[in-house]
């Protein structure tokens, strides 16, 4: 059989599968990135290498050069690797097994010679003893203070009794002398050596570590360096001596060392920016760690704890503070409300810059509603729990209820209304949604109030430009507030050009608040200072987090000897493992003084909250978190914030077409609104200490922060902007930050495929558009004020010079119902598809836990790793309780939340539903947001069209076990897409770090072993990850479902939008099909039975889309079934309707769901071993089958299958002239509008 690899611009063609993977050229091979080097040797902060340094010369290598990374994560030396041959050498689905970046890089020849002197290698023969002698000299001197404490204990005037320790003490204390005269002879022995190298010294000019300014080192220096770290020579400051890792700093024999310029910190993996050549010296990075340590400034470590001794003065309170305490309702801010109202009133835009914890989103609002009784304010918060907790703060200033007077409106949940309640708060997506169903002269809101606006989601900047857009065609009619820590005025003044704008930006702060910068921090914990290198791309490289984490640890240990237990300390650092890695290094060495306590994404809040309560006694608590925690919680026992002045960001690389469709998280420095926004994580109930790893030069030169709609997925937004207008590029041209034009083209792509929109110039966009009054009038009037907009804006200049400007696209009825609903695309579908085969309710739930998350949990314990792999082990035993044989994480996720309704229906109190869930280790707060979204999503929907909705959970919990094969396909089908065809083993995968490569999208994908799982990812079956994210180059996925080939091929056919095949004849044995998704074509071959029963279904689903489509034209109710059969017949398409089924159109799901089963059934019946198939094509043929294959040669199809209402299903086919693919390609691709 031949095999391709296909994408979406080449077809290459093979006979034979390749035995082996070819070796890249020298030219072609990639050094593995930072972060991947500190991987490889086990641990994300394992210290960089340097090699042996050799007598002679010092060795010049170009910066860059590929050489092999020092040691594996057991210990055991790295051997020169040979390519491992593929399996196959591609998958059955005609993707490559694609080359491993780590891997090639550690198969890469070493540049150093081996040494082979026996004088060396006896050297490094006795310090190794020496090191274990020191190591057990410390263990006696530990035993010699426990015995001598014990003593202490015992009153004088006791006696003594037989055996309690005196004997064993004096034995030791013979030992401490016998070993202090022997190390004083080693002493002396090692001052006459080292007088006699001292003739023969030789300088070695090595660069400085980033904050050391040192020219060059002798040998003598790096010895005195390495003694200093191996313990033997003391240290001038005894609270920043490096604590090593106990399994991955121990000097080896043999090992080689990795060539380092600490100075610069430039790309370690061959940058072109920062090539250049470096030395070589003795142990680079431990001498960089040494060198570090300077003296500590004993005056400005008492100034700081005299500041410090202030903390709980309240004599230095400001007067206004004290008022505002002095009542009921405690601090509100210090905003000054009158002046700030008077602006807003003069100005149809006010840009309010002030500190976090000023008052801007309390106050504003209210002042808004004092003065105009009659206004209704929208209050946009970037997330849900800040928008909850701000209604519920003003209505307490109100003294009343939420809803009242205040309300909000979030995804799942909301009290009040848009347009009645004179003040909500909301969500920035959920306002996005109002104003799609909105007419522009129609908007019911008064003033729009943008909360951390600087973050602008990707939905905020196409709300901007909407409101302006209705502020310059309506004047005075709306006023806009936008709040934020930081922004560019001049920026937005120009953005805003014809409005008036106005700015205030001054308040008082609540709390002082002490500001430390990199110089001050070398003062308190005695390091040398020098101004660190910033890449022009903003990238942080691995010597340079290594140093942070140094510099973290030395703050670390001077607060744990500084500052009270009640007062708590928050470090944010960038990324899960470095919380990890820094979490475990406090509880190993100062877990007598510090709590630590981890914070990502994947922690429960409510973890979060009960540390939070827990009293500090003894210890002080230790947040160490992801910048999760800048704008979350409030945390009021935090008075110190540790930033390490770095942050993790998607960031998309054009050329690259899977960094488009996957952004990979770049660590990088953070911007200056993240700095503040860390910063005002302090000085709102107390005074704080604000501690930056950043120097003052370099603080002052961040970036500002960045749109995430530049470095975003575009999919949601643009199906959302479609819905106003059918020009995307012309929207996105008029926002303030544009997002990427490669964007915004793969978007489109990518919704042509899935069948939500289709362009203009296609033939069935003329039957398929949606003749939906309502709808296409609101559409209309938005077009129309975009497209004057653009026309204004590009006055003067040809049209013709703007064609991705003129491309224009509808939305289809899929497009429709996914683009109404709360949730992103792929979940949308889920809905959709449901909707088709009559399981609506089930859908819907199964999309809501899709979209929210898994509700299985595993108790957080970061600290013990093998302690965690077991909990994941027992909760993934827990998960095959439900719907486990199907292995579909969704599905199990649908089945525990039906079980938890039919629990809380018997009346279990809170306590108990609490109990029952953590029984079952199930995140409850995780299972109540989910039922929130299945509520908000029934009614959006019911607002699209009616459907039949079942609540009763018995009827649920039977229809789930007659249709849980067909629940798991339709979930599956909304991520085709990213199905990866496993190539490896469980045991494999984890060696190779992935499981398998791509279908339709060309890059490897293993498992995130992290997350717990009914996917087993098992060889030769087809993995369909519903969460996907890059990790260096690979995709790592979770909530995930697993198919066989031949279903999953199944459910290719019968749920992709659209496929083309040749005319079926009676002398035709088998049929190909031709599926394009994401750019790339897999060609499926069945049996001609199977290929007849699925081209039906597809009939009678298109029959199924004509019903909807009736339904939302209200030609009929949706329990009119004999209209609904006479509209039908009235179509003049023949949808294979049985006969003595035309009258029964509500039983059309039925026949679908009843018929796909039995097609399955039959193949997975049928599913013959491989070498079977192979050994006989009669076989083959004889048998039902379905089975990806190559390109047939002279394929030509002259049919095609699109699920829309104006078709039956089965409809004529040719490829437009020049076009090789039916899918839509952009023709002006490499014109920018």
């Amino acid at each position: 059989m031949p095999m391709y690899t296909l994408n979406s611009t080449s077809i290459r063609r093979s006979q034979h599968p390749p035995p082996q993977e070819q070796q890249p050229s020298q030219q072609e091979r990639q050094a593995p990135l930072p972060q991947e080097r500190m991987y490889a040797v086990g641990g994300l902060y394992s210290a960089p290498f340097a090699p042996r340094f050799l007598e002679g010369s010092a060795l010049q290598i170009p910066f860059g050069t590929p050489h092999p990374v020092g040691v594996e994560a057991n210990g055991s030396s790295i051997p020169e690797a040979r390519p491992a041959p593929f399996p196959v050498g591609m998958n059955r689905y005609g993707r490559g097994q694609l080359p491993d970046p780590t891997r090639e890089a550690a198969n890469v020849t070493g540049i150093f010679p081996q040494m082979h002197d026996a004088s060396l290698r006896q050297r490094r023969v006795q310090e190794e003893l020496a090191q274990e002698k020191r190591r057990v000299q410390q263990e006696i001197a530990l035993q010699q203070q426990r015995l001598q404490k014990q003593l202490q204990r015992v009153p004088p005037h006791l006696p003594q009794q037989q055996g309690d320790g005196r004997e064993v003490l004096q034995r030791l204390t013979q030992l401490q002398q016998q070993q202090q005269q022997q190390q004083q002879q080693q002493q002396q022995q090692q001052q006459q050596q080292q007088k006699q190298e001292q003739r023969q010294e030789v300088p070695i000019q090595t660069s400085s570590p980033p904050y050391v300014q040192q020219p060059a080192f002798t040998q003598q220096q790096y010895r005195l360096a390495q003694q200093q770290q191996q313990g033997s020579v003391p240290w001038e400051n005894e609270n920043f001596r490096p604590q090593r890792q106990r399994t991955l700093r121990k000097v080896s024999m043999g090992q080689r060392r990795e060539p380092i310029n600490i100075a610069d910190g430039g790309h370690r993996a061959g940058s072109v920016e920062t090539r250049r050549n470096i030395t070589v010296g003795v142990n680079a990075m431990d001498a960089a760690n040494n060198l570090l340590k300077s003296r500590v400034d004993l005056e400005f470590v008492q100034r700081f704890k005299n500041l410090y001794a202030l903390q709980a003065d309240d004599e230095n309170q400001a007067d206004h503070l004290k008022v505002q305490e002095s009542t009921v309702l405690g601090m509100v801010g210090t905003l000054d409300v009158d002046k700030c109202s008077r602006m807003i009133e003069d100005h149809d835009v006010t840009i309010v810059v002030t500190d976090t914890g000023t008052g801007k989103s309390t106050l504003i609002p209210k002042a808004i509603l004092d003065g105009h009784p009659e206004a209704k304010v929208a209050n946009a918060q970037p997330r849900r729990t800040p928008a909850i907790k701000l209604a519920q703060r003003v209505s307490a200033l109100y003294g009343e209820k939420v809803g009242t007077k205040v309300g909000y409106w979030v995804r799942g949940e909301h009290i009040g209304k848009l347009g009645e309640t004179p003040i909500m708060y909301v969500t920035n997506y959920t306002l996005f949604l109002h104003l799609l169903h909105t007419f522009p002269d129609e908007i019911d809101i008064t003033h729009f109030i943008f909360d951390e606006f600087h973050e602008r989601t990707t939905e905020v900047e196409a709300l901007l430009l909407l409101v302006k857009l209705v502020m310059l065609r309506n004047p005075g009619k709306l006023r806009l507030v936008l709040c934020s820590a930081t922004a560019e005025v001049s920026e937005w003044k120009h953005f805003f050009e014809n409005l008036k704008v106005g700015e205030y930006s001054k308040a008082e702060a609540m709390y002082p608040i002490h500001d430390y910068y990199l110089e001050d921090v070398s003062k308190l914990i005695g390091i040398n200072f020098a101004e660190p290198n910033v890449s022009p791309t903003g990238v942080v490289h691995s010597v340079q987090l290594h140093t942070i984490r140094l510099v973290l640890e030395g703050i670390l240990k001077f607060l744990a000897d500084t500052v009270a237990p009640g007062h708590s300390i928050l470090v944010f650092v960038p990324g899960r493992s470095v919380v990890e890695q820094l979490s475990l290094w406090i509880r190993d060495n100062l877990g007598d003084q510090l709590d630590p306590i981890p914070w990502y994404r994947d922690i429960e809040l409510a973890v979060i909250q009960e540390a939070l309560q827990r009293e500090a006694v003894t210890k002080k608590k230790v947040y160490v978190a992801t910048d999760i925690a800048e704008v979350s919680i409030t945390l009021p026992d935090v008075v110190f914030v540790i930033d390490s002045g770095t942050a993790k960001r998607p960031r998309i690389i054009e050329n690259d077409i899977n960094s488009v469709a996957f952004p990979p998280l770049e660590l990088l420095w953070e911007s200056s609104v993240n700095m503040l926004q860390r910063r005002g994580r302090v000085g709102r109930v107390q005074p704080g200490f604000f501690i930056t790893l950043l120097s003052r030069k370099q603080a002052q030169q961040l970036s500002p922060n960045e749109s995430r709609l530049g470095n975003a997925v575009l999919h949601g937004i643009v199906l959302h902007c479609l819905h106003l207008s059918p020009s995307p590029f012309q929207m996105f041209s008029l926002c303030h930050e544009k997002p990427r034009k490669v964007s915004v083209e793969w978007s489109l792509s990518t919704l042509c495929d899935g069948g939500y929109i289709v362009p203009e110039e296609d033939h069935v966009s003329l039957i398929e558009t949606i003749d939906n009054t309502i709808q296409h009038n609101v559409r209309d009037a938005w077009s129309t004020l975009i497209g004057n907009a653009f026309a204004a804006q590009t006055a003067g200049n040809d049209v013709s010079s703007f064609p991705l400007a003129q491309r224009r696209f509808n939305l289809s009825l899929r497009g429709l119902i996914v683009g109404g609903l709360p949730f992103g695309v792929e979940p949308g579908n889920i809905v959709f598809n449901g909707v088709i085969m009559g399981l609506t309710t089930l859908s819907i739930i199964a999309a809501s836990c899709v979209s929210c998350g898994t509700p299985f949990y595993v108790p957080h314990n970061g600290m013990d790793k093998i302690a965690r792999l077991r909990l994941l082990r027992r909760v993934e035993e827990f998960m095959k309780r439900y719907k486990g044989e199907y292995c579909n994480d969704a599905l199990s996720a649908v089945d525990v939340v039906l079980t938890y309704m039919a629990m809380q229906r018997e009346g279990v109190s809170e306590e108990g539903q609490i109990a029952w869930c953590e029984e079952r280790y199930l995140s409850r707060a995780r299972i109540v947001e989910v039922l929130l979204v299945v509520a908000q999503t029934r009614e959006q929907l019911a607002s699209i069209v009616p459907f039949e909705d079942v609540t009763d959970v018995d009827e649920l919990l039977e229809q789930l076990n007659q249709n849980a094969l067909i629940l798991s396909l339709i979930c599956s089908a909304a991520y085709m897409h990213q199905g990866i065809y496993v190539l490896h083993d469980a045991a494999l995968a984890q060696k190779k770090r992935y499981a398998g490569s791509g279908i339709f999208v060309n890059i490897n994908c293993g498992r995130d072993n992290s997350v717990p799982t009914n996917c087993p990812w098992e060889r030769d079956k087809v993995c369909i990850p519903f969460t996907v994210h890059t990790i260096y180059g690979r995709l790592s996925g979770s909530f995930s479902s697993q198919l066989k080939p031949e279903v999953y091929n199944i459910m290719l056919l019968l749920l992709s939008s659209r496929f083309v095949y040749e005319e079926i004849r009676e002398e035709t044995e088998s049929v190909t099909f031709d599926v394009a998704q994401s750019g790339s074509h897999v060609y499926i071959s069945c049996d001609k039975i199977t290929a007849f029963q699925l081209l039906q279904l597809r009939r009678l689903m298109c029959a199924r889309l004509c019903v909807l489509h009736f339904i939302i034209q209200q030609k009929t109710a949706p329990d009119d079934n004999d209209v609904i059969a006479e509209e039908l017949r009235n179509t003049g398409s023949d949808f294979g309707i049985p006969p003595n089924m035309e009258q029964h159109p509500q039983f059309l799901p039925a026949m679908i769901t009843s018929s796909l089963t039995k097609v399955i059934e039959r193949i997975e019946a049928a599913i013959v071993t491989r070498d079977d198939v192979r050994g006989s094509s009669a076989l083959a043929t004889s048998k039902p089958f379905c089975r990806v294959t190559g390109r047939p040669d002279g394929f030509h199809p002259t049919r095609q299958s699109a699920l829309v209402f104006s078709s039956n299903g089965c409809a004529p086919f040719a490829y437009p002239a020049g076009e090789m693919m039916p899918v839509y390609r952009d023709p002006h691709a490499s014109q920018i509008a």
